[in-house]
């Protein structure tokens, strides 16, 4: 049941990608991936905060049932209030497998694949090993523990439409702020590996959140415009499917590391490794592949 859930939450990843990018003009793109992205950040708050007491009253049955039926009302608005508006580029011809198959082996597409990989390695492995190793290592009790991913969570919300306003700024042009996206990830990183007390936890939580959620809009947005309107849906979705590779592989490592190291600023190291790749590769990427955009009336 979990792995249908899953087929389900990836095809509304690429279907709102898909249908974001061709609402928004490239000048103004970047902001509005950046706002779709921000629904994930959201999430992760409002379900650690909401179904932990509707489980703790009602029981998880109950906790499903809700979720479900949530899900069930929005799909019903989105038939009624969506529309296919959509942006076409000009001189395109029709695209099918063969041009995304075309697209997908390409060295741009591949290195933002790669980089993408070691950015989330860095992000979920974070997610899944901060907690339990700032109670172990500093002897944080669960709740401030909690406290420091909650801020960090809170300040990556802010940041993804913050990043994509910004690449607006600069013309669609996105390379240069992903680099530095990734360089200040890994280096948040490998500073954080070496606090020791609440206080300075509480400090780094907003940097730490920024540099974890950042660079996602970016790299959404260098796909979908590598790929062209047509393929921006299917781009997106082997992308985010490639980069989950490093979300399922980093829990399994950094615990290894630490189980073998004992080590909280090691274990932080290891984090910080996924995001430099990331810096390593971002340079060879071509920074944009302009097209002349026209707007269509809704269909």
């Amino acid at each position: 049941m979990q792995a249908l859930m899953g087929f389900a939450a990836g095809a509304d990843y690429s279907a709102g990608v898909k249908l974001v990018s061709g609402y928004f003009p490239r000048r103004e793109r970047g902001r509005a991936i950046g706002l779709l992205m921000s629904a994930s950040s959201s999430a992760v708050i409002i379900t650690n905060a909401i179904p932990p007491s509707v489980v703790a009253a009602w029981g998880w049955r109950n906790a499903y049932h809700g979720l479900g039926g949530a899900v069930l009302v929005i799909a019903v608005l989105c038939i009624f209030f969506i529309r296919n508006t959509r942006i076409t580029e000009e001189a395109e011809p029709q695209k099918g497998p063969s041009a995304l198959l075309q697209h997908v082996t390409s060295t741009n597409f591949i290195l933002l694949s790669i980089a993408g990989t070691g950015a989330f390695w860095g992000t979920l492995g974070l997610m899944a090993w901060a907690i339990p190793l700032m109670v172990k290592e500093h002897g944080l009790t669960t709740v401030q523990a909690g406290f420091v991913i909650a801020v960090a969570g809170i300040a990556g919300l802010f940041s993804k439409p913050s990043i994509g306003w910004l690449s607006d700024q600069f013309g669609g042009r996105r390379k240069a702020l992903s680099i530095l996206s990734f360089a200040f990830f890994a280096t948040i990183l490998l500073l954080f590996g070496q606090l020791k007390t609440l206080t300075a936890f509480e400090f780094a939580a907003p940097l730490i959140g920024i540099g974890a959620f950042v660079y996602s809009p970016l790299l959404v947005a260098m796909v979908a415009e590598g790929a062209g309107i047509k393929l921006a849906g299917s781009a997106a979705g082997i992308a985010n499917a490639i980069w989950q590779l490093g979300s399922a592989m980093a829990p399994a490592a950094i615990g290894a590391v630490f189980q073998r190291t004992q080590s909280f600023s090691m274990s932080f190291a290891a984090l910080a490794a996924g995001p430099l790749l990331a810096v390593v590769l971002m340079p060879f990427v071509r920074d944009d592949q302009e097209r002349p955009e026209t707007l269509e009336s809704n269909e």
